[in-house]
C-alpha cells in the first residue's frame, strides 16, 4: 500500500502588493526631507552605492526603502531620543537587525534616486510631503511605552 500523505487544506490567497503604489509614500517622504540636499548635490555622487541598489530584487528593495523611510520618520517625529527603530515580531530577526543599523547610516538619497529610477513617473510628483504620510508611517511604527522604558532605564 502506498504511503499516503494527509491532505492539506488550501492556503489562503496572499493579496498581491502593488509595489509601485506603495513606493509613492517613501518617494514623497524622502523627496520632502531631501529637497535642499537634492538641489545642491551632483547626480553621480555615491554612484557605487546606488549601483548596488539596482541589483536588489523588488521585494528586497521594497523592504529596504520602507525601512529607510520609517527610520527617517522616526528621526523626524519622535520627541524622545530613540536610538533605532524598535524590533517588530512579524519581521525576520535579520531584518530587525538591519533596521537597527539604519540608525547609523544615511541611505535616504540613494533610496530616493533608486525609487526614481525604478518608477520614472514619480519624478512628476510634487516633492512636498503630505502630512498624512508622516502620520501614517509614524503610527505604523510607533514604539510601545515599554520600549521607551527600556531605553530610559529604571
Amino acid at each position: 500500500m502506498p504511503n499516503r500523505q494527509p491532505s492539506r487544506a488550501p492556503l489562503p490567497a496572499i493579496p498581491a502588493i502593488d509595489y509601485r503604489l506603495v513606493a509613492k509614500t517613501p518617494y514623497a517622504e524622502l523627496g520632502s526631507y531631501l529637497a535642499s540636499y537634492l538641489a545642491s548635490v551632483p547626480l553621480n555622487l555615491r554612484s557605487n552605492a546606488r549601483s548596488k541598489l539596482t541589483r536588489l530584487m523588488v521585494i528586497q528593495f521594497y523592504e529596504l526603502s520602507t525601512d529607510v523611510c520609517d527610520e527617517l520618520v522616526r528621526r523626524r517625529v519622535e520627541d524622545i531620543e530613540v536610538p533605532f527603530l524598535p524590533n517588530r515580531e512579524e519581521f525576520h530577526p535579520k531584518r530587525n537587525q538591519a533596521c537597527g543599523k539604519l540608525a547609523t547610516l544615511d541611505l535616504s538619497s540613494d533610496i530616493y534616486f533608486e525609487l526614481g529610477r525604478r518608477y520614472p513617473e514619480f519624478k512628476d510628483l510634487p516633492r512636498n510631503c503630505d502630512e498624512n504620510f508622516s502620520a501614517a508611517l509614524a503610527s505604523r511604527h510607533k514604539p510601545s511605552q515599554s520600549f521607551y522604558s527600556e531605553i530610559r532605564g529604571p
